[in-house]
């Protein structure tokens, strides 16, 4: 079909009208941003992020389904929804659960969202609906809440939504009652980021800080640490804890493990180290192979410096003077099943036995 002239400058109007949208709406989303955060702080983070011009979404509607099993990867740093979810048959919902799990991640935000696509995963649901005057909203010791207190998930009218029911290894950021408000699981390979926030949302004096400290922890980035609020203090040391840099949490070593790992050991000392309770499944040390319930029992940065973490708090204090870029080299314990997890691994491993090897990330 060809095109008059006139419509191909009406067509071409309407793209730069579009562009320059796009340009205008970045400028401003940085100014906003600048009116309640540090500059020092907001230097931080991903410009792309601060920009607007980042995460990259793609959404997948209903026609585009099949297509997800041929072309799964669409080039985007997270994937929304947008379909009727009644609508879907069996096996539509099996493609979505299937490409999901395998290494996507998709983000439900808004109460609207996580209400209609819940289902879609096993594990998640049990909507509750209650009145935000009638029950508080708990902020857990999570990197996104740094430097957020007055945020608001509940709708106008006072309704606040929050979910009974969500996956054992859920990743909570905000809860209330028994239940979920904000969070993310694991699902597979992939991950469902969730913030179950409504129409009020925009009265939350924190919600700019927040919202850029979820996007950049969903990239799997550092997020920023609390601004300095002390006059005369200097205003450039914003670290954050080990969890938001290296997306990992330890804890003290069970006795019962330490006498384990200690059998498989050649020879009879005392084991020091911590064991990893957590680790974020798009961090660079989970793509090196760090896995919950290995034990970390030195780390070495930039192959010069040795450290032998005798608890978590030394664990924390080693890890949150580390710089992004570093090269981080954890030597670990790891229970076998019977194959190999990782190459660097030597010979043939024995499932049940504990063997030790070392593995290697950049923050």
């Amino acid at each position: 079909m060809t095109l008059t002239r006139g419509k191909q400058m009406i067509l071409l109007l309407s793209i730069l009208i579009n562009i320059l949208m796009v340009t205008t709406s970045s400028f401003s989303q940085v100014g906003r941003y600048e009116a309640t955060i540090p500059p020092e702080i907001l230097a931080e983070y991903d410009q792309g992020i601060v920009t607007g011009n980042r995460p990259e979404f793609v959404t997948i509607t209903q026609p585009m389904i099949w297509s997800l099993r041929s072309n799964p990867n669409l080039g985007a740093d997270v994937y929304r929804l947008d379909m009727d979810v009644s609508e879907l048959s069996s096996a539509q919902i099996k493609v979505i659960q299937n490409w999901v799990s395998s290494d996507y991640k998709v983000l439900l935000w808004g109460r609207q969202e996580c209400v209609e696509y819940a289902n879609l995963f096993e594990g998640f649901g049990g909507e509750r609906q209650v009145y935000a005057s009638e029950i508080r909203v708990n902020l857990a010791p999570h990197p996104v809440n740094t430097d957020c207190t007055n945020v608001r998930f509940e709708s106008a009218v006072g309704h606040l939504v929050y979910f009974a029911q969500a996956p054992e290894k859920t990743e909570v950021i905000a809860s209330a009652k028994k239940g979920v408000v904000a969070g993310m699981f694991p699902y597979g390979s992939g991950s469902v980021y969730f913030v179950s926030n409504s129409s009020n949302w925009k009265r939350g004096a924190d919600k700019d800080r927040w919202t850029l400290n979820f996007y950049q922890w969903m990239l799997g980035l550092p997020v920023p640490g609390a601004a300095v609020t002390s006059p005369g203090s200097s205003t450039h040391k914003t670290k954050g804890s080990s969890a938001s840099l290296v997306g990992i949490k330890v804890r003290a070593i069970p006795g019962s493990v330490r006498e384990q790992v200690k059998q498989s050991m050649s020879w009879q000392a005392a084991m020091i180290g911590v064991e990893v309770s957590f680790v974020r499944q798009n961090s660079s040390a989970f793509q090196a192979g760090l896995r919950e319930g290995m034990i970390i029992s030195s780390i070495w940065a930039n192959n010069k410096i040795g450290w032998t973490p005798t608890d978590s708090e030394a664990f924390e204090n080693i890890m949150r003077e580390r710089k992004k870029g570093e090269n981080i080299r954890y030597t670990v314990w790891h229970k076998s099943s019977g194959n190999r997890i990782k190459p660097g691994y030597a010979g043939a491993e024995e499932a049940g036995k504990w063997y030790t090897g070392k593995l290697s990330f950049k923050l």
